[in-house]
């Protein structure tokens, strides 16, 4: 009678879990409007709050060029830093899981080239054989019939730190290293944004960009356009409206790059902006920002519910992640 009551049990279980898989909304056509609003806001949206921007340190975050998977950073002070993925199968989108590379080193800022065949980030795994951890480097990793690969080291300054790796579609890349520092440790207000040009066999040696585009402070994560004529990266300097700020400036038509302009209200607040990137259609831009959920001037009193939800949630003064229309 115990097995038929807990036969019987099982099934209606298995029943209901069948039912409710049915009635979830299926995204097959449009994997991305499960985050993603048709129009691209004029106004900053909290990214997937409570899957991607859950209350922990995100940033980084970019979608394959199919927007069937999505990749993040997540860090905690500086104990560990990882990549993570979700992604989109059977018809849903999974939870969130450490990619297959990560977790054993510090890994960060995850770019995917156009093709989705080759993936760019930083990590501080081993260069050589002794096993020990080294300063950042920019990594790439290619992907075979849907699996990654091992990661293949690039740098051209194994001495210095080097992050936030970003690639147009003929191959050249942008990215940012801490060049002005004589510190062993990677030293943030140090950092300026350098170029490796593409050539046939794989890139020619960088160098720094311009004053129009560094400044005398730190200027870090780069984004650069497909078509590599617009740059979007995030900076601290003088004149800006918090502790970092987005800028953008376009290439000219003789080649060089123009004045940097701060994205302005819209996009800034007194807190860090950073980590931009495009979505695969160039509609939206994503950015990570450390901004904090504020309480109404003539709020209730608080509960143990709010705390929770301030403390442990989106806007608790960690990085989430955030979207837009696009600068451009």
């Amino acid at each position: 009678m115990q097995v038929v009551l807990r036969t019987i049990i099982l099934s209606i279980l298995l029943m209901g879990c069948a039912l409710l898989l049915r009635s979830q909304k299926r995204y097959d056509s449009a994997p991305a409007s499960f985050f993603l609003p048709e129009v691209p806001p004029a106004v900053n949206q909290i990214f997937a709050a409570g899957l991607v921007s859950s209350g922990l340190d995100e940033m980084g975050g970019v979608f394959s060029p199919d927007f069937s998977e999505f990749y993040f950073t997540v860090r905690h002070k500086a104990d560990y830093t990882v990549i993570l993925r979700i992604r989109y199968e059977d018809g849903f989108w999974r939870y969130p899981e450490v990619v297959s590379f990560s977790g054993l080193y510090q890994d960060a800022d995850p770019f995917i080239t156009e093709d989705g065949r080759r993936m760019f980030f930083a990590s501080t795994r081993p260069v050589g054989t002794d096993g020990h951890a080294s300063d950042w480097n920019i990594w790439f990793i290619d992907r075979v019939d849907g699996v990654w690969q091992e990661p293949i080291f690039y740098s051209h300054n194994t001495s210095r730190n080097e992050r936030s790796p970003t690639v147009s579609s003929r191959g050249d890349l942008f990215y940012s290293v801490d060049d002005n520092s004589s510190l062993i440790t990677y030293d943030f207000l140090a950092t300026n944004i350098w170029m490796a040009q593409s050539d046939s066999d794989g890139w020619q040696l960088p160098h720094v960009l311009p004053r129009s585009v560094n400044s005398e402070w730190a200027d870090y994560t780069p984004l650069i356009s497909l078509d590599g004529q617009f740059l979007v990266f995030a900076s601290n300097r003088a004149g800006g409206m918090g502790a970092s700020d987005l800028y953008y400036c376009s290439r000219l038509t003789d080649g060089t790059w123009g004045e940097a302009v701060n994205a302005g209200p819209e996009v800034n607040t007194s807190e860090s902006e950073h980590y931009p990137s495009f979505t695969p259609d160039g509609k939206f831009l994503l950015f990570a920002s450390d901004r904090k959920l504020l309480l109404p001037k003539n709020h209730e009193p608080l509960t143990y519910t709010i705390l929770k939800r301030l403390g442990l949630g989106p806007g608790n003064g960690f990085n989430d992640i955030y979207y837009r229309k696009s600068l451009r």
